[in-house]
């Protein structure tokens, strides 16, 4: 592991650790073990997209791999069905954060454009 992964996964612990030490879940990041490797699933910079804007599965090492486990499934839906609640709220999650519920409205005009024809 590089200087610059391990960086960011001490910035992510610590950023896990904030909510933790107030008694709070962290709904930002899901950290995971995948493959064999702990990855951070940063929820906070989620966003909706259609199909067409999918171009690969996610792969390590050229293989691609599918969250399997029902519980983690559960559980990032669960944070980012608080995120999303957030986001309509009109809190963000980051200072940086895209207009998620813009790029929502935009993308099911388009889908609903599509259907019409």
């Amino acid at each position: 592991m590089d200087d610059t992964s391990q960086f960011k996964n001490r910035k992510i612990q610590k950023i896990v650790e904030h909510y933790e030490s107030h008694g709070r879940k962290c709904i930002k990041v899901f950290i995971i073990e995948i493959a064999g490797r702990e990855i951070a699933l940063l929820i906070q910079d989620m966003f909706p997209v259609t199909e067409e804007y999918i171009v690969r599965e996610f792969t390590i090492k050229n293989i691609p791999l599918k969250l399997l486990d029902t519980s983690q499934i559960k559980e990032i839906e669960k944070r980012a069905k608080k995120a999303l609640a957030l986001l309509r709220q009109g809190k963000k999650l980051l200072k940086t954060q895209p207009n998620v519920l813009e790029i929502e409205k935009a993308l099911k005009q388009k889908l609903l454009n599509k259907e019409r024809g």
